[in-house]
């Protein structure tokens, strides 16, 4: 019993210990990658958020400084940015995109001592250093890796190839990177699994045509396929564009008609190249399209009916072609389509065929600009239109959602869109579900403005300019609370501003330019930021910013009320100021001749009742010897 006490009171000292001890033994990370992360990021400086969000504005939503949070002593599988195994306690994920860091990575780097790494995600920072640097062969399990944005520059080296568990890469927009084709291919012919590839921005001059074998490899893994911007050869471009399995496409050069058929094909973004010709004449009735974008290309043609099957459908974007078609009524039948992108090509005609009772009931950004469209405003697409029937109370931007495409593992792709707005052609990156924009500008449209628009609760920008629209401006445009942008310049609008207008607390950019409107410019509020030029070429108008003064010609009309009282008494103020001149110019003229020729005996008969006996001569002189001895008499 003895024994048994004593070791007990011995456990009961040490129990401090041995608790402290364990609860080491309870650390997943292993110490020497624990210690390899914090020496990796040691070198390297952080920038401030603001000025790392706007260096990365396309790229990075947040700026988190994840290695801040970690702390040496703790458990590196707990820091915020690290995944490890769950068994091995190995790190095998690292996420550092968008962190913000500066500095170079060097090949005695401890980030290569991380040998089991499986996810790798450097993107949007500074690293500025050669890539042969990077150690590729040191992370012989990786199947994501990410260094998109990165500033690397040089070739990329032969190394790359052994990562042949790749799954997905991303080099893009590492403007300075530049490819052996021997590399490229090597890559190719071992990472058999890789399903996408994103090499965009990156120097591929020295890729010959006949070397697109080595994609066609992968013709059943390769689903996402980024070669926008590489210096590829146009005959190179038109075999890629034909690969079956593809179902996300970023390439530039002529469109052949297989892209209409790809079965599994989900986003085709062709923007900004010199793609001619006609659109494919036949998309398939099993196209799974969410978006398209052939956006700034030199397409000709008719637009074809056949896209109407692509029933999900929810980007398209054929701005800046030469289409020339009446508009495409058909397309009310895609229910799912949220951006509709024609401006700048040659269509034409009236919009007023309507299939539906309510068409393209999703429909946030609607942009027809630059074509021959005329007759009135499309009142009853506008009457559907998505932007309407978001609350006005609806919360704060924190609950943003994105246009995104949830694929291939959860990963975001961005739409990319052009709009017209605060009087800049601005290019939507990444579009929140919440934006929505109507651009009508720079068409034939004549009739009034309907009332319609100020249901327009989510709208932040309304172009109506350049048009022949008349009447006046509605005052329920005053409801359209979250309006950042209007334009209305260029067209035969008359009546005043609505003083309704200074509602619109968020409102940043007006144009109101060369119409026929009058009266005094709204005052308080936004309407004291803006400039004469907002208001030019309306010779009517007056008041602040204007130098014209709002004076009694310049005034608006006068109220009903004011009318009646002057009309109540015969006339008005303008009758009274012709009296009060022509008054004093007679008493002047009176006046003076009273002071030649004495008071007349009227005017005296008037005003300064009997006249006064004239004294005779004699009488008056003998009155003044009178008064004259009498003081004489006096003195003596």
């Amino acid at each position: 019993m003895g024994w048994f006490l004593m070791w007990l009171h011995l456990f009961l000292i040490h129990f401090p210990s041995f608790s402290s001890s364990s609860s080491s033994f309870n650390f997943l990370c292993h110490h020497d990658e624990s210690s390899a992360l914090l020496q990796f990021t040691c070198p390297f400086l952080q920038v401030e958020s603001s000025s790392f969000l706007n260096s990365y504005p396309y790229f990075c939503d947040e700026y988190l400084a994840k290695t801040k949070t970690w702390i040496n002593g703790t458990d590196c599988c707990s820091w915020v940015g690290v995944t490890c195994d769950t068994i091995s306690g190995h790190v095998i994920g690292l996420n550092l995109g968008c962190e913000g860091l500066e500095g170079v990575i060097y090949p005695n780097s401890t980030l290569f001592h991380l040998s089991h790494l499986q996810i790798l995600n450097l993107s949007s920072n500074s690293l500025s250093a050669y890539i042969f640097y990077f150690k590729f062969d040191e992370f012989p399990s990786l199947t994501y890796l990410d260094l998109t944005y990165c500033d690397f520059i040089g070739e990329i080296p032969s190394q790359i190839s052994h990562l042949s568990k790749l799954t997905s890469l991303r080099l893009s927009e590492n403007n300075e990177l530049s490819w052996k084709e021997t590399t490229l291919k090597r890559l190719m012919q071992n990472a058999t699994n890789l399903k996408e590839l994103f090499l965009d921005g990156t120097n591929m001059h020295s890729v010959r045509p006949n070397s697109i074998d080595f994609l066609f490899n992968h013709s059943s893994s390769l689903s996402t396929l980024n070669l926008g911007n590489t210096g590829l050869r146009r005959n190179f471009k038109k075999r890629i564009l034909c690969l079956p399995s593809i179902q996300e496409l970023y390439l530039s050069g002529p469109i052949p008609q297989c892209v209409a058929n790809f079965p599994y094909l989900q986003v085709l973004d062709l923007q900004v190249n010199k793609f001619h010709g006609t659109l494919p004449s036949k998309f398939s009735q099993y196209c799974q399209l969410h978006e398209l974008n052939l956006n700034d290309n030199q397409l000709e043609g008719h637009l074809p009916k056949s896209l109407s099957q692509c029933e999900y459908l929810e980007v398209l974007n054929l701005g800046n072609n030469k289409i020339e078609d009446n508009f495409p009524d058909w397309l009310q039948t895609l229910q799912q389509l949220n951006v509709l992108v024609l401006r700048d090509n040659k269509l034409n005609g009236l919009i007023s065929n309507i299939k539906f009772k309510h068409p393209f009931p999703r429909l946030m950004i609607f942009d027809i600009s630059g074509n021959n469209f005329s007759g009135l405003l499309p009142t009853t697409y506008l009457r559907s239109f998505q932007g309407r029937m978001i609350d006005p109370q609806g919360g704060d931007n924190s609950n943003l959602q994105y246009m995104d495409m949830q694929l291939l593992n959860s990963t975001l792709f961005y739409d990319s869109v052009s709009v017209r707005i605060k009087g800049i052609n601005s290019t939507l990156v990444k579009i929140s579900r919440n934006f929505a924009t109507i651009d009508m500008s720079r068409n034939k449209f004549e009739g009034d403005i309907p009332d319609v628009v100020g249901e327009f609760h989510a709208l932040i920008g309304l172009n109506l300019s350049h048009n022949s629209l008349t009447g006046i401006i509605p005052r329920s445009m005053g409801n359209m609370t979250t309006l950042e942008s209007l334009d209305l310049s260029s067209n035969i609008l008359s009546g005043v501003i609505p003083a309704e207008l200074s509602n619109l607390n968020f409102l940043e950019f007006l144009d109101l330019s060369n119409n026929h409107l009058v009266g005094d410019i709204p005052q308080g509020k936004q309407f004291n930021t803006f400039s004469n030029d907002s208001y030019e070429g309306n010779s009517g108008l007056c008041g602040l910013p204007l130098s014209k003064k709002c004076g009694p010609e310049q005034q608006s009309p006068p109220s009903p009320d004011k009318l009646w009282s002057e009309e109540k008494f015969g006339f008005g103020w303008k009758p009274v100021a012709i009296g009060y001149g022509c008054g004093f110019v007679f008493g002047i003229g009176l006046g003076y001749c009273m002071f030649l020729f004495g008071k007349p005996r009227w005017l005296v008969m008037i005003f300064g009742g009997q006249p006064k006996r004239r004294v005779k001569r004699r009488t008056r002189v003998r009155m003044t010897n009178g008064s004259t001895m009498d003081q004489m008499i006096q003195m003596s």
